[in-house]
């Protein structure tokens, strides 16, 4: 008797372990997926501000 409620238990271990692998797997991958986002963000803006920088120097060069 005591083994078998052993085994349970161990399952139960199993289930919550794979439970929580997948959760911290997929709160990873969100985390992930936000860390993406706002480097393609930061990334357009620098690009934006690198045309403005030189479109200003362009024309301060011209006037």
């Amino acid at each position: 008797v005591k083994h078998e409620r052993w085994r349970v238990h161990v399952k139960d271990m199993e289930r919550t372990q794979k439970s929580y692998c997948h959760e911290s797997n997929t709160k990873m991958e969100s985390a992930r997926k936000d860390m993406e986002r706002t480097q393609t963000y930061v990334m357009s803006q620098t690009r934006r501000w690198r045309v403005h920088e030189k479109t200003w120097k362009e024309r301060r060069r011209m006037s």
